[in-house]
């Protein structure tokens, strides 16, 4: 006769999966941590050359657009402005399409939770259609 796995796994068991679940939680939470404001924001921005990369790397030769992004991001750095201002001062100057990323808030909602309930349903389909 087949054995079957008993439901109750045990201490260990559950003791290593709630290290692992921790583990991850840090690691997801440490992500971009120790990052300069410049690094930060630059990476939040894409270069309007045409070139759909991110404004810091950047690597058409001789890419004047990115020099001169850059330039005035050191710039509103230097001026003391925050985070948030320095986007919305690159939003207001190039277009929503500056961004790498849609900000919180009002419909830009949508963009961050449309996919993850749409990857959520599909998944749960999935598993109803393979039962």
């Amino acid at each position: 006769m087949r054995k079957f796995l008993p439901r109750f796994r045990g201490p260990i068991f559950w003791a290593k999966t709630v290290q692992s679940v921790l583990l991850c939680a840090i690691v997801v939470a440490m992500l971009g941590a120790g990052r300069s404001p410049f690094d930060r924001i630059g990476h939040q921005l894409i270069c309007t050359c045409g070139c759909g990369q991110i404004l810091l790397e950047c690597n058409h030769v001789g890419c004047t657009y990115s020099t001169q992004e850059i330039a005035e991001l050191r710039t509103q750095l230097a001026n003391g402005a925050s985070e948030t201002a320095i986007q919305q001062w690159f939003v207001a100057k190039y277009g929503a399409t500056v961004l790498s990323a849609p900000l919180r808030g009002g419909f830009d909602n949508a963009a961050w939770i449309v996919p993850t309930v749409v990857f959520l349903l599909a998944t749960g389909g999935t598993f109803l259609v393979v039962w």
